[in-house]
């Protein structure tokens, strides 16, 4: 059942979101100056793997998973960055402030947000939604936390392709990491 549950509620995400939405994501991440990832309990957990992926497309990303530091760090932004912030439930007062405080600053937001209406997608200029069975699996926010990795790994997928250098970048990643991997196993 939880398998089950997973793949539903995965392929019900790629579904909810069209493809012109998806393109306009892909230039506005493409074109930022930074892209600052925010998000609390499982949201965090998403945005900081998200974060990494970016980071190894050599963009610069902000992301911290303490809303404190996610706040001061949207303060500082501006036109031509990007808040891409995570909330399944549209309602999370951190990741909300943090948006609005964003959108004040000129900063173009994007939401990942459950589908129904909620105050997060209200603020953003752009809204992806992930689709979750919560009822179910509430415990740990399981299928809205698989929903919204399999949005942010597509998303990167469609950076790599679109980036002619992406190959290079993350290779030189992989090649960084491989000398700590090397040494730790002597």
């Amino acid at each position: 059942k939880l398998i089950g549950s997973k793949l539903l509620s995965m392929q019900q995400t790629v579904a909810a979101n069209t493809e012109r939405i998806i393109s306009r994501t892909l230039e506005l991440l493409d074109g930022a100056r930074r892209i600052h990832l925010v998000g609390v309990g499982a949201s965090s957990l998403v945005a900081r793997d998200f974060s990494y992926k970016l980071m190894k497309l050599g963009r610069n990303v902000l992301h911290d998973s303490d809303s404190h530091i996610q706040m001061a760090n949207a303060a500082t932004l501006g036109p031509g960055d990007v808040l891409f912030a995570l909330s399944y439930s549209g309602a999370s007062i951190e990741t909300l402030r943090i948006a609005e405080l964003a959108r004040k600053r000129g900063t173009m937001v994007i939401a990942v947000t459950g589908l129904h209406d909620n105050p997060l997608s209200r603020v953003a200029d752009i809204r992806l939604y992930t689709i979750a069975d919560e009822e179910r699996a509430r415990s740990s926010s399981i299928t809205a936390r698989d929903a919204q990795l399999t949005l942010t790994d597509l998303l990167f997928i469609l950076l790599v392709q679109r980036q002619p250098d992406a190959n290079d970048y993350v290779h030189n990643s992989e090649m960084a990491v491989s000398v700590l991997k090397a040494e730790g196993s002597s």
